[in-house]
């Protein structure tokens, strides 16, 4: 949405909508076997996928610590994307 704009275009928020149905989809899929694994893993991963699959090569997806200028850290994130 462009500065000063009062609502978001009807194409972006199609797109969004289309994206969240899909992404919606994919996350209620049987997955092959059950494993306890990390807490909330499991859900991070259709999310993770549906991210690789739609931005560009540039990027990645992963789990790490985000640092900012200060030093900062942020502790383990589930979910990062990366350039």
């Amino acid at each position: 949405m462009p500065r000063g704009a009062r609502r978001p275009s009807d194409v972006f928020r199609a797109v969004l909508e289309a994206a969240k149905q899909e992404f919606s989809l994919v996350a209620r899929r049987p997955q092959p076997f059950e494993h306890k694994g990390i807490p909330g893993m499991s859900e991070r991963r259709p999310l993770a996928q549906f991210l690789r699959q739609r931005l560009p090569d540039r990027f990645g997806v992963g789990k790490g610590e985000v640092l900012d200028y200060l030093d900062h850290r942020t502790g383990q994130l589930d979910l990062v994307v990366l350039r």
